[in-house]
């Protein structure tokens, strides 16, 4: 009885845990165009989730996972809070080769990710950030084209809940 009593409040304790972290969900564009989503670990880290269509080079769909460390969070102004960012990260997905004989193929790749967040007065965040990727085709076991890929900057828009 002892036993069940704790497990249950573990994870009731545990369920408020998450239920009081900060999450944000939005959309992320650059040279792929992402549905974003963010989990707060604590002030100085937060993870980031995306899923999204490849719109430059391989096209396909791509999943993003990166894990981010708040670095600097500058007081720029008196309205709002400004945030530095920056993590390492995977990356997979399935992509399609349209330029020439068409192929299709799983892709993985390791991420780093930099970018600033801006977050106003009220819950809406803006962020600009860049996600370079060394990437690896499986189906020819090659890596990407020109090896280093994503240098395109990315601007975010998410709603802060």
């Amino acid at each position: 009885m002892k036993r069940l009593a704790l497990l249950t409040l573990l994870l009731l304790g545990l369920g408020l845990t998450v239920a009081a972290q900060p999450r944000s969900f939005g959309l992320r564009a650059g040279s792929v165009m992402e549905v974003s989503y963010q989990h707060c670990f604590g002030t100085p880290h937060f993870a980031e989730v995306d899923l999204g269509m490849d719109m430059v080079g391989d096209h396909g769909l791509r999943a993003t996972a990166t894990y981010n460390w708040i670095f600097a969070e500058p007081a720029w102004g008196y309205r709002g809070e400004w945030a530095w960012y920056a993590g390492p990260g995977v990356s997979l997905g399935y992509v399609y080769e349209v330029h020439g004989p068409e192929k299709a193929e799983v892709m993985m790749a390791f991420v780093g990710q930099m970018g600033c967040e801006f977050t106003p007065w009220n819950h809406l965040t803006l962020s600009a950030d860049l996600r370079p990727m060394i990437g690896f085709h499986f189906g020819t076991g090659k890596f990407y084209r020109g090896g280093l890929v994503g240098l395109v900057p990315s601007l975010g828009v998410r709603y802060k809940f």
